[in-house]
């Protein structure tokens, strides 16, 4: 634990969002309880840096929600044209032809 607590600086970063997601979607509660203590452990060792790599966490989660809308967004703009492309398409092949 003391190798911990002098390098929290550095173990933190890269622990806290594995830890973060296992602690809101793990399925086996048992687990969910180990990953509690350790950010609770973290918590105490580096208040401030836990709260900074929690918000950091939370605003990327927000990020990614809203690209992943914008995606759905996309494609199913994507979906509407091709529906339409076809119609005409199809229009356009049951017309009569034209007389000249």
């Amino acid at each position: 634990m003391s190798l911990m607590e002098e390098n929290n600086h550095v173990i933190m970063p890269i622990m806290f969002p594995a830890l973060y997601r296992i602690s809101k979607e793990h399925w086996n509660q048992t687990i969910v309880a180990l990953v509690y203590n350790v950010l609770k452990t973290f918590m105490e060792m580096n208040s401030k840096l836990f709260d900074e790599l929690t918000a950091s966490y939370k605003a990327e989660r927000q990020r990614e929600k809203k690209r992943e809308k914008e995606r759905d967004e996309l494609w199913k703009r994507l979906g509407e044209l091709e529906l339409n492309h076809n119609k005409k398409m199809i229009a356009s092949h049951n017309s009569p032809p034209s007389k000249k």
